[in-house]
């Protein structure tokens, strides 16, 4: 069965919300993706509407009454931090403040044509971290699977390894973390440091110093140089791929 792509439109008008529904409907039958598509014209509906229902991708207005875009985004990745955001706004002004929320990318309103690129690379993007169903069995002093759309990070314990999931739940594994790293380095993990192998799936921020994961916990980054550096330059590969 192919994945089913679950949308979210959010507008105060209804009819630009009618018009960016009928858009995003024809770009993924055209492409070929199936998807099921909720609409909203109300910032709230669709906060509400996401503590039942898992989102893959929300096209957002900024300046709405209720609630603005941007509270809207911190509201939904407190329980989804997966979802990808697109900014539709003809407010081109808030463009540079919009990337401190991480969108997948910013529409103006005058510009609609662009989401006939944007959304079909976004899909192509949001399969492939799915890669396989995040189904992965590594072969470490015994066989066990991991779901890599589950897992955020690996840490060393010992003689044992811990991941750590989404949902807070951690298994205990004998192994060593260099190991694991050469398991899952061309799975979209990478080596930060000597005790945490990471998910890229589920980091916010890179810098210098810590990495930010989508849930807000921080991990600090080595100080080794060369480490650093193979760590940044995957992570980057690895969002270049999903993004372009």
């Amino acid at each position: 069965m192919s994945y089913v792509f679950n949308i979210a439109i959010c507008d105060d008008s209804e009819e630009f919300v009618w018009e960016i529904y009928e858009k995003t409907q024809k770009i993924m039958e055209e492409s070929g993706y199936s998807c099921k598509i909720e609409d909203f014209t109300k910032a709230k509906e669709l906060i509400a509407f996401s503590k039942e229902k898992q989102l893959d991708i929300v096209l957002l207005d900024i300046d709405m009454p209720d609630v603005s875009g941007f509270e809207v985004v911190e509201k939904l990745r407190e329980r989804q931090q997966s979802v990808e955001i697109i900014f539709i706004t003809s407010h081109s002004e808030l463009a540079y403040q919009a990337y401190d929320y991480h969108p997948y990318q910013f529409v103006d309103k005058t510009d609609m044509g662009k989401l006939e690129a944007v959304i079909p690379k976004l899909c192509e993007g949001i399969i492939a971290s799915k890669g396989n169903e995040g189904k992965f069995v590594i072969d470490i002093n015994g066989i066990f699977e991991i779901d890599l759309n589950e897992v955020m990070y690996v840490k060393a314990k010992k003689n044992y390894v811990v991941f750590c999931s989404i949902d807070g739940e951690e298994k205990e594994y004998r192994a060593k973390i260099k190991d694991v790293y050469e398991a899952l380095k061309d799975k979209g993990f990478i080596f930060i440091q000597r005790s945490y192998v990471v998910n890229c799936r589920f980091i916010y921020d890179f810098d210098t110093k810590e990495v930010t994961l989508k849930n807000n916990e921080t991990i600090s980054v080595t100080r080794d140089y060369e480490m650093r550096c193979e760590a940044q330059r995957l992570y980057g590969a690895f969002m270049r791929r999903l993004r372009w």
